[in-house]
């Protein structure tokens, strides 16, 4: 009971209310076991009651005196540890009482607002819990975040439910994520919050693991490919290993394509700029090259992942007339990024039979490049 307690305690959205019932109830139950235990009735002492009908013993009257004494004793020490709150507060979280007296001790502006909110027909649709969740989270979340939630449609036209499931999401509240995903069958799993992150986003970037692999159960799930990019980005081994492993990735090609190569405008990737933190052309194993996370490169390259090496400056295919006609810049920073994970140690090391030959070519191909684009100057350098 004490371990659950004492997590039922811990938490960012745990107020002085939540304490005060918590507490009441575990006294409550240390009453009650102590009535029990005067019947010689021991089930709520499951190992106990387990072990006595096992053995076929009883317990003897000092030990149950003992026992009772100990749950007396526990019961004292809660109450003189946390004391009950004064009745005046009682008001703050039921406002929809008689709230006339209450008034009388604010000021004219406090008083006048508790009015309003004890006239909202509205709110009284809420359970307590839910007023108290949402305006502590919100009200967190808006100091955090400043001004800019204002400016995102997507953000202020979340629901209640979308905004708790979001907010559990982004601190691993793995009880709460697996409730909702169970009784709310019909939640929309991938809500963007005011930064244009879902929730499976929102797990990744705060290593989340358990809620990440709950979320990856679910059918429909959108930008798995983000995710993980962001996981390869962050170095968190245990969650790449995990979305490598949904079943998105039946298809290798999502390995080594990118966003700006996907023929389809799917739901794998974020093709916005709030949507995402990376470049476009960046494919995971690209990015894991970048960021010389040897084991994640590994894992890649056991699956099939590989570096495409750039076409020629010259190319007149199809592909790179359009892309240096329609987008130059784009068309450079792609290349720019294949062969700085061509030459990353960790792409090097782990794909050629022999990486010091490996190296030399590619840094005798980078030196010819440095003439022809100058982009390159600084990697040939």
């Amino acid at each position: 009971m004490l371990n659950t307690l004492n997590l039922a305690l811990q938490g960012k959205a745990v107020t002085v209310f939540t304490v005060q019932d918590k507490i009441k109830g575990a006294r409550t139950k240390l009453k009650l076991w102590c009535a029990c235990i005067d019947c010689r009735e021991f089930d709520c002492f499951p190992t106990l009651a387990d072990f006595l009908l096992e053995t076929k013993e009883t317990l003897g009257d000092d030990t149950v005196t003992a026992i009772k004494e100990h749950l007396q004793g526990l019961h004292m020490q809660l109450g003189k540890y946390f004391p009950e709150l004064d009745v005046d507060f009682e008001w703050i979280r039921n406002p929809f009482g008689d709230i006339i007296e209450q008034c009388t001790k604010l000021s004219i502006q406090e008083g006048n607002s508790l009015v309003d909110i004890a006239s909202d027909g509205g709110l009284k649709m809420w359970s307590n819990d839910d007023i108290q969740r949402h305006t502590l989270a919100k009200s967190r979340r808006m100091a955090m975040r400043r001004p800019a939630y204002m400016f995102n449609a997507r953000y202020n036209s979340l629901t209640l439910i979308e905004e708790r499931f979001l907010e559990a999401a982004e601190y691993g509240n793995i009880p709460v994520i697996r409730r909702m995903l169970e009784e709310l069958p019909e939640i929309n799993v991938n809500c963007v919050d005011y930064m244009g992150q879902n929730a499976l986003q929102l797990a990744v970037a705060n290593e989340h693991l358990e809620v990440t692999e709950l979320l990856l159960e679910k059918e429909n799930l959108a930008r798995i490919g983000d995710a993980l990019l962001l996981a390869i980005s962050k170095g968190y081994i245990r969650i790449v290993e995990a979305i490598l492993g949904h079943q998105a990735f039946a298809d290798t090609t999502k390995l080594t394509s990118s966003p700006l190569q996907t023929e389809t405008h799917d739901d794998f990737f974020a093709y916005d700029e709030d949507g995402t933190r990376f470049s476009h052309d960046i494919t995971p194993i690209t990015l894991a090259s970048h960021c010389h996370e040897y084991e994640i490169v590994h894992i890649l390259l056991r699956k099939g992942a590989r570096i495409a090496r750039p076409h020629d400056y010259f190319c007149k295919c199809n592909s790179c007339l359009y892309h240096q006609r329609h987008d130059s810049f784009s068309h450079s920073r792609s290349r720019i990024n294949a062969y700085k994970g061509l030459a990353s140690p960790a792409y090097l090391s782990l794909s050629s039979e022999d990486p010091v030959l490996a190296a030399l070519e590619l840094s005798n191909e980078l030196a010819v490049l440095a003439n022809i684009e100058k982009e390159f100057k600084l990697y040939a350098e």
